[in-house]
């Protein structure tokens, strides 16, 4: 039994995401799939820089930054053409 597969364009939905410890038990990473595609992300946190006219009771409320790294694609093939 053949499978054939081609890709006509790059997907642009999203079916699935979820965050887990891919890599290492000490960080979280985001896993987002597509129809062919599966990214996972590294989530770096970038603390909040102040400044002198910010009040310290605005900044307690404020969630820090989350800058998504993206560490590792993955697409997938065909049994019959592994490119």
């Amino acid at each position: 039994m053949y499978a054939v597969y081609k890709q006509t364009h790059p997907p642009t939905g999203l079916e699935f995401s979820l965050y887990c410890h891919f890599f290492s038990a000490a960080e979280r990473n985001l896993v987002v799939a597509g129809t062919s595609q599966l990214f996972v992300y590294r989530l770096n946190h970038e603390p909040e820089v102040s400044s002198p006219k910010m009040n310290p009771k605005t900044l307690k409320k404020k969630n820090p930054k989350i800058n998504p790294k993206k560490m590792i694609p993955w697409k997938k093939r065909s049994q019959n053409n592994p490119q």
